[in-house]
């Protein structure tokens, strides 16, 4: 049930997220990361909090009679926080790594490139 429900979030996030990333923000997920994987892996993190707390009197969630429920639910919690931050972080940085080259050299190097594939593939 829970990974019907983790492709289903993962479609709407192609359908409607990455359009309205790029258009509101011009954020382009070009390899869909954040809809194939972030956004499922964000609802299990979500549920495994909800189910901590929905059986939080079971033994092994129990020792010596103190329930440790609420701190596993913290730290379910902070560490989905941690991950957002650093993946959020790492494509800032990435980007703007990106942005600090010069994309026409770029573009007249690739199509260099292409042209000696091309003249190589015609000889």
């Amino acid at each position: 049930l829970l990974g019907a429900l983790a492709g289903t979030v993962s479609v709407y996030g192609y359908v409607y997220s990455s359009p309205a990333l790029e258009s509101a923000l011009s954020l382009y997920d070009t390899c869909g990361v954040g809809n194939l994987h972030g956004y499922p892996s964000v609802l299990g993190a979500l549920v495994s909090i909800g189910l901590v707390g929905l059986h939080s009197d079971e033994p092994f969630l129990s020792s010596s009679g103190s329930s440790q429920s609420s701190s596993m639910m913290m730290a379910q919690l902070l560490a989905i926080l941690g991950t957002l931050t650093v993946s959020i972080v790492g494509g800032l940085v990435s980007g703007f790594i990106i942005m600090m080259m010069d994309p026409y050299k770029m573009k007249e190097e690739e199509e260099e490139y292409e042209a000696l594939l091309k003249y190589e593939n015609e000889s």
